[in-house]
């Protein structure tokens, strides 16, 4: 038995997304808590997501063959809560982030 995993053969891609500067700096100390690169927090975060949002699992299993390269993204900010007149938003947040978790 080899004493090394056998390398992840996934293919990789590499995009560019904006992240606001405190959810960043979380990033990089959880990265730094869990002595993994920044890049491996991000990927086990969103599987872990989405294989937890019963939502997502029945739309990925009714879109099966959906080519993904065709679709494009939202502008930015889209599926943040509305804020209102006062400038607040609904109160959901988790740690100061806004969530879109619905209530």
């Amino acid at each position: 038995m080899p004493l090394l995993n056998a390398q992840d053969k996934t293919p990789h891609v590499k995009e560019d997304f904006k992240i606001p500067v405190p959810l960043m700096n979380d990033l990089k100390l959880y990265a730094q808590m869990t002595d993994s690169d920044p890049d491996h927090v991000v990927v086990q975060a969103l599987q872990y997501v989405f294989s937890k949002d019963p939502e997502f699992r029945e739309y990925r299993k009714q879109h099966p063959t959906t080519n993904v390269g065709e679709i494009t993204a939202k502008k930015s900010g889209a599926g943040r809560p509305k804020k209102n007149s006062d400038g607040n938003s609904n109160g959901n947040s988790i740690g100061g982030y806004e969530s879109v978790i619905p209530n």
